[in-house]
């Protein structure tokens, strides 16, 4: 869809931003604001910053009647963003807000998913992994040791057939034949038939599908009491197998009426049925929403603190969280579990990963985590298009499913710090991505579409980009040899331990969430000892090219810029990101970006955190959320040149609001976007001088206050737990993660490894090189 043809209003002057939690709180911005043909992009004519929003981050927007404030009037706009974030423009004209209104409203939410931005985004960063190929599930399977003489693969699913939201790779008991199977998939709702998730130590098993069509009259079906029968018999435990119905009983009652419901026990009495409190995805909806306004509009302790209570989220989380810990005692005691809610792709996705989760330390690293995610929600089909309301479609099937695993998670970390390699940004990270409908990895509602729509020719994956920037997510407290990292969590269900989670839901409202977090002393401490250890090595350095001068030392060879990305990746490619190592440690030995990332003490901001293998310490950057949508760095550039400015300001954005309006025409330039895309992730191999006069001394050695700086150089944005200060090798003034967002290697500054440079710097290097 040529977005520029439905846009009647592209440039509107003499707009009032307001930003705040409150109407009294909000403070205004003047200045004109742009519709492109992806972002809606507003300019502050008095500071230079600019504030970009992608249209598919927006949830809702609304136009109020004429209103006068101060000495302005005009029509208000209202854009609430699917990343918390709300907007109130004043726009002068009647037709201009009308014509706003009409533009965001149909660009936020496409119908056909080739009109989403992936399928025009062009990929500004490098990766050593190949996103879409990260996931093996034979690899993952292997490490719980399937197959095995119980547990094998079963070829009901090939081509889909049976269950066409499942994935294609089902393992089941060996004793049962694929007759069986699929004959128990006919008795269980949009035929999700019980599958093995994941295998514990002591050969429990947990098991997921979703409700069986039993009805009123409490049907029986001799296929899925055999199936569920061979998952018990697989167990040498004599312990029952243990039926979890996610939902709260009267809810499962309901459903009978529907023709479903749940089993009838006495055709398993092997087994016991328990109930639990999960509530539906409406409720969830509408507790969310609840949650939000409720930050927004309390002005006193007891009308937040109700409000709070009132929303209900926080009650939900510990509902998720209680399931979640008696399917790992369950476990632990040594009984095998089936878990199922209605259709099985919502609460069971949230208990079945978080149960991994709690009992798997694999899933508390990074590349672990990615893994879970894959095979819990993406290949066993939860609704990431219908829930997440990525395309127009039914209201009502939209719920903050995904969204609550995440904060689940980040609830967990909270109560075991060192258990993690990953920091809160990781996962914020991760929702932005899925809001920003940047990459297709979340895509469509099951393996199935996905495999339809090629999505791996035609996108690129979120993962890659998280691999990318692994180090900015990487937890500054992370001990591997902490007793909790090394077996099962058990969290605390106690009142005590639940808050809102404000990094996530707050992030854009300053003046309530808090500025800093123990991340920050750690990752402070961390980066002095850095800076003077960088600064020792430069200095050697410059003291060998001294005696090299005098004849002291032979004289220095070329040195060469690393080999083009499309042969890093192809040898990559070898390894794959969740191989069959047996181990955690093996795991992470085999991992070619963690060996390439330990060797850059000046690449990243933050902490010593251990590697996968427990031997290579990285030091990692717990980056900005603003980070987090690397193409996004060029905004600025693009912005300026329309309004006749220099480019030395933008105003801080979350990941899904930075990009540049220019990368997205490429078409309009005489290429496809995939031919652009494998233009810009080639590199040309060029030979480099090293010049010892130019080898830069780290900026302490300068005077130059790092620690001290308050906000950064460019986009003037303040420091705090969420951007982290950066600084360019090469000016060494201090910037923000995002605007210090291009990385490549400065051999002529005495720098081998990818260091960050900002974006004034790399141009003008690229140019010398290119020169040369």
């Amino acid at each position: 869809m040529d977005t520029a043809e439905f846009i009647k209003s592209p440039k509107v002057e003499r707009v009032l931003l307001y930003k705040g939690i409150s109407p009294k709180n909000r403070k205004s911005q003047d200045g004109t604001l742009l519709l492109t043909a992806t972002h809606i992009i507003f300019y502050d004519t008095k500071t230079g910053c600019e504030t970009m929003v992608l249209y598919m981050t927006i949830a809702s927007v609304t136009k109020g009647p004429k209103v006068k404030r101060g000495r302005h009037e005009g029509i208000p706009i209202e854009v609430h963003c699917k990343d918390f974030q709300i907007l109130n423009f004043l726009i002068p004209r009647a037709v201009d807000a009308t014509h706003v209104l009409e533009s965001l409203t149909k660009f936020s939410l496409p119908v056909h998913t080739d009109e989403l931005y992936a399928f025009q985004y062009i990929p500004d960063y490098f990766s050593e992994v190949d996103g879409w190929k990260f996931y093996n599930p034979e690899a993952e399977y292997a490490r719980f040791g399937v197959p095995n003489e119980k547990w094998a693969l079963s070829p009901v699913n090939f081509n889909y057939e049976v269950c066409p939201t499942y994935t294609r790779w089902v393992y089941e008991p060996t004793s049962v034949k694929p007759s069986i199977v699929a004959g128990s998939a006919k008795f269980r709702s949009k035929g999700r038939l019980p599958a093995l998730s994941y295998l514990y130590k002591n050969e429990a098993a947990i098991c997921r599908c979703s409700q069986p069509c039993s009805g009123v009259q409490a049907k029986r079906n001799r296929e899925d009491e055999l199936l569920l029968s061979a998952i018990w018999e697989a167990n040498p435990s004599d312990k029952p197998l243990m039926i979890v119905d996610t939902r709260p009983k009267l809810n499962a009652v309901a459903n009978k009426a529907k023709g479903k419901g749940f089993e009838n026990i006495q055709g398993y009495p092997f087994a016991e049925l328990v109930f639990h409190g999960i509530e539906n995805i409406h409720a969830m909806r509408n507790s969310l929403k609840d949650l939000i306004k409720g930050l927004r509009t309390s002005d006193t302790t007891h009308g937040h603190l109700s409000d709070l209570e009132s929303s209900g989220w926080l009650t939900h989380i510990r509902a998720v969280m209680a399931t979640t810990l008696h399917i790992v005692k369950y476990i632990l005691d040594g009984s095998s579990v089936v878990i199922h809610c209605s259709d099985g792709w919502d609460r069971t996705a949230q208990t079945c990963s978080l149960a991994g989760f709690m009992l798997e330390p694999y899933y508390r690293t990074i590349r672990g985590f990615i893994v879970l995610v894959e095979k819990e929600w993406l290949h066993f089909g939860h609704k990431m298009s219908d829930r997440n309301w990525i395309l127009d479609g039914k209201s009502r099937e939209v719920s903050p499913i995904f969204l609550q695993f995440l904060d689940a998670a980040w609830q967990i970390s909270q109560q075991y710090p060192r258990a993690f390699e990953f920091n809160e940004l990781f996962l914020v990270t991760i929702h932005d991505c899925l809001v920003s409908s940047q990459f297709g990895t979340f895509f469509c509602n099951s393996e199935k579409e996905r495999d339809g729509a090629k999505l791996g020719e035609r996108t690129e994956s979120v993962w890659s980009f998280l691999y990318s920037r692994r180090e900015d997510f990487l937890n500054p407290l992370y001990d591997i040899g902490e007793p909790a990292h090394q077996g099962y969590l058990f969290p605390d269900l106690g009142l005590q331990h639940y808050k809102v989670w404000t990094t996530m839901y707050s992030r854009f409202d300053a003046e309530i969430h808090p500025r800093q977090s123990y991340n920050d002393a750690v990752i402070s401490l961390t980066l002095r000892l850095n800076v003077h250890e960088s600064s020792l090595k430069v200095i050697d350095a410059k003291i060998l090219a001294a005696k090299r001068k005098l004849g002291l030392e032979p004289a220095a060879t070329p040195v060469t810029s690393p080999v083009p990305a499309d042969e890093t990746e192809s040898a990559a490619a070898e390894v794959l990101p969740n191989g069959d190592e047996a181990s955690q440690a093996d795991d992470a030995a085999a991992d070619p970006v963690s060996a390439a990332e330990a060797s850059d003490p000046l690449g990243a901001l933050g902490g010593g955190a251990a590697a996968d293998d427990g031997e290579h310490p990285e030091t990692g950057n717990v980056g900005s959320l603003a980070d987090g949508l690397a193409a996004f760095s060029s905004s600025a550039t693009t912005v300026a040149a329309l309004m006749d400015d220099d480019d030395d300001g933008s105003e801080p954005l979350s990941p899904s609001r930075r990009t540049s309006t220019g990368k997205i025409l490429a078409k309009s330039k005489g290429q496809t976007v995939g031919e652009e895309r494998k233009l810009k992730r080639k590199q040309s191999t060029l030979t480099v001088n090293v010049d010892p006069a130019r080898l830069v001394v780290p900026l302490e050695l300068h005077g130059n206050p790092f620690l001290d700086a308050d906000a950064c150089h460019k986009c003037h944005i303040p420091f705090d737990f969420i951007a982290l200060r950066q600084y360019c090798r090469l000016c060494s003034n201090v910037f923000c993660v995002t605007c210090t967002s291009k990385r490549e290697p400065i051999p002529e500054c005495g720098f081998e490894d990818r260091v960050p440079m900002c974006e004034k710097c790399h141009r003008g290097r690229k140019a010398t090189l290119e020169a040369q």
